[in-house]
């Protein structure tokens, strides 16, 4: 009918028509219609397999220099090698270059060229397998709580401690000598990781860092208060203010920290770690900034965070005070004894010229 022959054709109608005209077409000429089952895809365009004469191209976007070169060979562009192994270009930089790379830094200066190689890039990049995801950042654990005390019996460590001891601050006047009688080694694992978490939440992080036994600062007190800071740490709840602000007071010299406690009959000592971070540090004869209206006790916390400071240092009295909870850990329980000062000296006898004692001596 007429609608019939208006209508379009049918996909079967068309593939009817292309197979009558082939057939209807002088032997040995070649249908002009392509057949779709002779396409095939090309390997060297990109989307078409993602190989290039054979070069696997997960494999290339990992390989070394010389899958590189091998990949620049099957390409017919082997002039390159040379400029890519020069620059040390391997799979993994191979998928990161751009056209600025090839032409500056290889040296690809044939606009052609660079377009052939962009291309066949984008595959390598296609067919690289996908990155491995970076492994989650985790915060470091808080341990479990151990905590023991171990006898110290090696010479050398026992030496540093009785050196610390006997080490005097700036002035020796009147400081009685200690020896150390007993050395204990403190281990408690939770608060070193409080002290390293302090460190790092410091104005200055991890500076001003001293560890026990060639360094470290003193705290004297008895048995019971000394006991609860090896476990606990020390407490904040017990700081009052001092006289130099309103934090945890430790001693530079041990023998000024055991006089601060004469009276009391204490005979130990904790030999301490600490982490200072930004110090304040005050000299001799220097007096406290008008805005701090009750002078040095009023400091705390939240004023030496407004200043950018994390302690407090006074040379001149052997004092260090420290704002935050675990900027100090024991590190050694030492019992000490005090040691009596020497005798004067007398002068050897005199003699007179008789052999006789002379009445000076």
């Amino acid at each position: 009918s007429a609608a019939a022959a208006a209508s379009p054709a049918s996909p079967a109608a068309s593939l009817d028509l292309s197979a009558s005209v082939a057939c209807g077409s002088p032997q040995g000429e070649r249908s002009p219609l392509p057949s779709r089952q002779s396409a095939s895809p090309d390997p060297g365009i990109p989307g078409g397999g993602g190989h290039a004469s054979g070069v696997d191209y997960a494999a290339l976007s990992v390989g070394g220099a010389e899958a590189v070169a091998a990949w620049l060979a099957a390409l017919g562009m082997g002039e390159y090698s040379d400029a890519f192994a020069h620059a040390a270009v391997d799979g993994k930089v191979l998928c990161s270059l751009s056209a600025s790379d090839l032409d500056k830094e290889i040296g690809v200066s044939n606009r052609l060229h660079r377009k052939r190689l962009l291309l066949e890039l984008q595959a390598v990049r296609a067919a690289a397998p996908p990155a491995a995801p970076a492994p989650p950042r985790r915060e470091r654990s808080v341990p479990e709580e151990t905590f023991r005390l171990d006898e110290v019996s090696d010479l050398l460590e026992l030496r540093h401690v009785r050196l610390q001891l006997q080490r005097c601050g700036d002035s020796c006047d009147g400081e009685v000598p200690l020896e150390p009688v007993r050395v204990q080694s403190v281990h408690n694992s939770l608060l070193s990781y409080y002290l390293d978490r302090t460190s790092r939440c410091l104005a200055s992080p991890g500076a001003g860092r001293y560890l026990p036994p060639q360094g470290g600062c003193f705290y004297a007190a008895g048995e019971a208060e000394v006991a609860s800071i090896c476990r606990e740490g020390f407490d904040p709840a017990g700081w009052q203010r001092g006289t130099y602000g309103q934090g945890q007071h430790l001693w530079l010299s041990a023998s000024r920290a055991a006089a601060a406690v004469a009276a009391e009959g204490h005979s130990s000592l904790l030999l301490c770690e600490v982490v200072l971070g930004s110090t304040w540090q005050i000299r001799p004869g220097e007096r406290p900034p008008e805005s701090l209206g009750e002078g040095w006790p009023s400091l705390d916390l939240a004023q030496m965070r407004e200043r950018g400071r994390d302690s407090l240092v006074v040379p001149d009295a052997d004092v260090l005070v420290l704002f935050r909870r675990y900027q100090a850990v024991p590190r050694y329980l030492v019992s000490f004894r005090r040691c009596e000062p020497p005798l004067p000296m007398r002068p050897p006898h005199c003699l007179t010229p008789d052999g006789a004692p002379s009445p000076l001596s």
